[in-house]
């Protein structure tokens, strides 16, 4: 890859695996940021510095480790039994992200059409079995069409609601989650249970390219990104607060009212960005599978298995799911700070040398 095509492809993935459904429908922007009021810009700049620092910081010391594998990544001491389990941590906690998208689709279709949930659920496990068995290079290939797309049509419903909407003035009781009750802690378990899902995507990125200095140069544009498109989306909730509270899918509530065209536009959008979220964490978790004949085999069965779970519906998991895994996220920023300090003091003495790159392929 070329310089600039690196640092694109790699924003284009970061923002790829971030802006899924409870993203981009605001649900998640609404139950973590706007239920702050005027606070939810504070959280929202503090989110946005979090991501540039993740996303920096795990490309950087993918592409100096020579490593994929989520473990080496964050942890800061050499063990290679430790990594591993905790790898597998890391892999089963972001296998859940395939659970809320599964679960996403089946409440947009329902709420487009009144259809059943699976139907949605269904539909979209099918399109990520099938981007994910074609490895990296067709879930990168994947990204780069439509992020760029989603991203602006996003925008312009926001801004679109931010100026021209006329708001209901019907007051909310609903209060913030027990477990991110303050608009800081709420910022920082937004980051901390979406960061996960993004390592195995950065990583992968560095080692591609061959520069982690590029790839986090292209991370931290990601990180930006988001950021920019966080403050589109909570002005634009905090138009009209009933709207936001009452809807799973809140922007897809405002783009309807926009009209029927618009709100259509915004359901295919909002389905690829479900899409393109659940493609980005599930090939995460299917890096740590064995690289044997089988895989192909245990790809389907654990997206069907999703599939299955994501029946109790998208709102519980945003409610009740997603803090407790912000809270282990956590953990995972403060190990991979320490871990990329460590990184920095041995830069000069030649110490990644002996790192691998795990080999992630499906064939």
């Amino acid at each position: 890859m070329k310089s600039k095509p690196v640092i694109f492809r790699t924003a284009f993935l970061y923002l790829g695996a971030v802006i899924g459904a409870g993203f981009a429908s605001g649900r998640e922007n609404w139950q973590y940021f706007g239920i702050f009021g005027e606070d939810a810009y504070k959280g929202i700049l503090l989110a946005t510095g979090l991501f540039v620092f993740m996303g920096m910081t795990t490309t950087y010391i993918a592409g100096k480790l020579k490593t994929t594998d989520m473990g080496k990544i964050v942890l800061p001491v050499r063990s290679e039994k430790a990594s591993h389990i905790l790898g597998w941590i890391f892999a089963i906690m972001i296998y859940n992200a395939l659970i809320s998208m599964s679960a996403a689709g089946g409440s947009l279709l329902n709420q487009l059409t009144g259809a059943p949930a699976a139907a949605g659920g269904a539909a979209v496990v099918f399109l990520v079995i099938v981007t994910v068995l074609g490895d990296f290079e067709r879930v990168s290939g994947v990204f780069g069409y439509v992020v760029p797309l989603l991203f602006a049509v996003v925008a312009g419903v926001c801004i679109y609601v931010a100026v021209f909407f006329e708001p209901t003035g019907e007051p909310i009781n609903t209060k913030p989650s027990a477990m991110a009750s303050t608009w800081y802690v709420s910022a920082a378990v937004y980051v901390a249970y979406n960061i996960m899902g993004t390592i195995p995507i950065n990583a992968n990125s560095a080692i591609r390219s061959g520069s982690g200095v590029k790839s986090a140069a292209g991370a931290a544009l990601g990180g930006v990104g988001l950021g920019v498109l966080g403050l589109a989306l909570t002005t634009a909730l905090l138009k009209d607060p009933s709207v936001s509270d009452n809807l799973d899918l809140p922007m897809l509530g405002f783009a309807q009212e926009i009209n029927s065209p618009v709100g259509w536009l915004f359901a295919i959008i909002l389905l690829v960005s479900i899409y393109s979220s659940a493609t980005g964490t599930y090939y995460g978790f299917c890096c740590k599978l064995k690289n044997d004949d089988r895989k192909k085999y245990k790809v389907v069965f654990f997206a069907v298995l999703g599939f299955a779970l994501g029946l109790c519906g998208f709102r519980n998991i945003v409610t009740y799911v997603y803090p407790v895994m912000g809270y282990a996220g956590f953990v995972v920023i403060i190990l991979t700070a320490f871990n990329f300090i460590r990184i920095l003091i041995e830069s000069g003495k030649g110490k990644f040398e002996d790192e691998q790159d795990c080999k992630c392929g499906l064939h």
